[in-house]
């Protein structure tokens, strides 16, 4: 009999690196195994990821996209209201149903909503949950929500770290699985592509606080202030985005910089580019960073978790943790031909490591027993 299996993801709708991993799960496991469907809890118009038809995905709890009085009471004051008292309540009122398995697709307010009378509840943990630290009460509240969960799976070993710190009584529930990415994709997504002519740098993310593109700028602004003329594209959009162009036009980096807000499809900028740059505070595992090597490009990132496993030793990356290391870090894949072809071979071979058939087998055995 097929299992009944029920994710629950905080968005599937602001095109960032966790929808992207989810709608490679859900379209590659088994369907003659599992009934598959999606409970997206905040929908928005940015971009969404495509799911196979037999795929189920309700109605999200709240919907961004609605305008008007009754939607800005909702999403502001009756359903945060309901989470923070009884969010068991919210999950009955927009899904009053139980499942064989149900997974949350990270921590916080998927993991609230999971429905305790269903069979197996999994969490799934996309990055650091350090920052539960800083509110004891939201950690005491989430210890809560995961003492009744059967799995917690992280993806990085970063990630299992701070998982038990904060909770080492879940040693045991603890089960690391890398994300999977769909290589053979990427690559045939290049060919249906637009043309796109080679670069120097690439960042491709949401324009918020958390991604930091103001310190990509900065960065930019060294390199060229340096004697080296580059090109760098943004594939994003966001709340920063006036910030953004202002600090553009105050550096006259406008001739370097190009704004291409989101992209639907950004292979073609990842297979044309030369180096890829990531800023970004915190992070789970950086799905950006293994597109990149996939495309064998060498990267230059902040140290979040997952980069220290990704860098390989420095020999897929670097890692910087400051604007003056990072340009020296970028210069030098840019400015020497050995050291960035040897990187850019070993990130190819050392990429298959975090394949989808890899991560596939894996859920499909956590689900099974």
């Amino acid at each position: 009999m097929k299992k009944n299996v029920l994710f629950i993801i905080w968005s599937f709708t602001y095109g960032g690196g966790a929808e992207k991993v989810l709608a490679n799960i859900v379209n590659n496991l088994d369907s003659k195994k599992y009934n598959i469907e999606i409970l997206e809890y905040c929908h928005s118009d940015i971009g969404s990821e495509k799911v196979n038809q037999n795929i189920i995905v309700h109605k999200p709890i709240i919907d961004e996209t609605k305008k008007g009085i009754y939607y800005r009471i909702k999403n502001n004051i009756i359903i945060p209201g309901l989470n923070k008292y009884v969010p068991s309540l919210t999950r009955k009122l927009f899904l009053n149903k139980t499942y064989d398995i149900e997974i949350s697709f990270n921590y916080l307010i998927p993991t609230f909503l999971l429905n305790r009378k269903s069979k197996k509840l999994i969490s799934w943990m996309h990055g650091s949950i350090e920052d539960l630290n800083d509110s004891p009460k939201l950690k005491k509240k989430q210890k809560k929500y995961l003492d009744r969960v059967d799995k917690i799976i992280p993806i990085s070993e970063n990630t299992e770290k701070s998982i038990l710190h904060l909770y080492p009584e879940y040693v045991g529930k603890i089960m690391r699985i890398y994300n999977g990415y769909d290589f053979n994709k990427m690559k045939k997504l290049v060919m249906a592509g637009k043309e796109v002519d080679e670069f120097d740098l690439l960042f491709c993310a949401r324009l918020d606080e958390n991604k930091n593109p103001v310190m990509f700028i900065d960065i930019v602004n060294l390199i060229v202030k340096k004697g080296r003329n580059i090109t760098a594209y943004i594939l994003g959009t966001g709340v920063l985005q006036e910030q953004i162009e202002k600090r553009i036009n105050a550096y006259g980096l406008s001739d370097n910089i190009k704004l291409l807000g989101y992209v639907q499809n950004p292979y073609p900028y990842f297979e044309k580019c030369k180096v890829y740059c990531m800023t970004s505070y915190m992070e789970g595992f950086p799905t950006v960073l293994v597109e990149a090597m996939n495309f064998g490009k060498p990267f230059v990132t902040t140290p979040v978790s997952g980069s220290k496993e990704l860098s390989n030793d420095n020999r897929c990356g670097f890692i910087a943790n400051n604007v003056e290391e990072y340009a020296d870090s970028v210069l030098r894949l840019l400015d020497n031909d050995y050291v960035y072809e040897s990187m850019s071979k070993i990130c190819m071979t050392y990429v298959k490591n975090y394949s989808l058939e890899r991560q596939i087998a894996n859920i499909e055995k956590l689900l099974d027993e």
